[in-house]
């Protein structure tokens, strides 16, 4: 019987490939390196791969923030640019309302004098005619003739006054002074409405433009006094200073006072604006309204 030779699934396979058994050990072993660094470089580009997301993702978070920041400040310019837009828009409003106001001022001072004046004057003329009569007329008669003439002559000076406060002829002929005490004695009421004016260093003139817009400003302040405060005592005072002249109205009235939102009142701020003055509003329960004006000499 021929012997058998070695069962092949008993050989080692280091002995079926004819290696030493080191050698093959040294093939596993670099085997398994390479199989560990081709690991290790895919976990290193897996890392840098999301480490270049990440950098990608910050970058855009920062875009974004840097465009949501300009936006914002485009809205802001935009807004300020709005705003400095209608405030001068308003501002030519007022300015040309202003102007306006101040040509029908000149327009109805023309008619009033052109055509008040000759009525005026030609019923003055017959009354002085009647004059000579009054020898004839019983004792009531020549009473209610003298009414009436008071009547008449008072008439006249509140025609005059009128025409006065709407010219540039007025303030120029009667000076600021003069035409401030015009206007407060117009108003002066003994136990109903007592003003006060009170004039410091006012006595030389100023330049025509500065006289008028003080007293437009003045009147203009006492009319919002009249309307918004209903007072019993109202104050005027200006003072002439070596840089400026300074102008302070103030009343006994009602805490709400002249305010902001009045239109007379942002004529009055116009003005001040035009000039470069300033203007302050304080109102209180217990003293009631006061506005001072400071406006520079022109």
């Amino acid at each position: 019987m021929a012997p058998s030779g070695p069962d092949l699934g008993t050989v080692p396979l280091f002995m079926l490939s004819g290696l030493p058994f080191r050698h093959t050990q040294a093939g596993f072993l670099s085997a398994l390196e390479r199989e560990q660094h081709r690991t290790q470089a895919a976990f290193i580009g897996m890392a840098l791969v999301v480490a270049f997301t990440l950098v990608i993702i910050g970058q855009l978070a920062r875009t974004q923030r840097t465009s949501i920041r300009l936006a914002e400040q485009y809205l802001q310019v935009f807004e300020q640019r709005f705003n400095a837009q209608m405030q001068e828009k308003e501002e030519m409003v007022l300015s040309f309302v202003l102007k306006t106001r101040e040509e029908d001022r000149q327009y109805m001072f023309t008619e009033l004098r052109a055509r008040m004046g000759a009525f005026i004057g030609s019923v003055k003329q017959q009354a002085n005619a009647l004059s000579t009569q009054l020898e004839t007329l019983r004792t009531d008669q020549c009473d209610r003739y003298d009414k009436v003439c008071g009547l008449l002559e008072k008439g006249v000076v509140e025609v005059r006054q009128f025409a006065h406060e709407m010219t540039r002829e007025g303030i120029a002929e009667l000076g600021l002074a003069t035409a401030l005490k015009d206007l407060c004695d117009g108003i002066n009421v003994e136990g109903t409405m007592d003003v006060e004016l009170n004039l410091f260093d006012v006595e030389d003139r100023l330049e025509l433009s500065m006289e008028i817009t003080a007293y437009r400003i003045v009147q203009d302040l006492v009319s919002l006094a009249l309307k918004h405060g209903h007072p019993s005592e109202l104050s005027v005072a200006l003072t002439r200073t070596t840089t400026g002249l300074s102008i302070m109205v103030s009343d006994n009235g009602v805490v709400s006072g002249p305010a902001d939102e009045d239109f007379g009142l942002r004529f009055v701020r116009s003005a001040v604006s035009e000039l470069d003055g300033s203007i302050e509003v304080n109102s209180s329960p217990e003293h009631g309204t006061t506005v001072s004006v400071e406006l520079p000499l022109l």
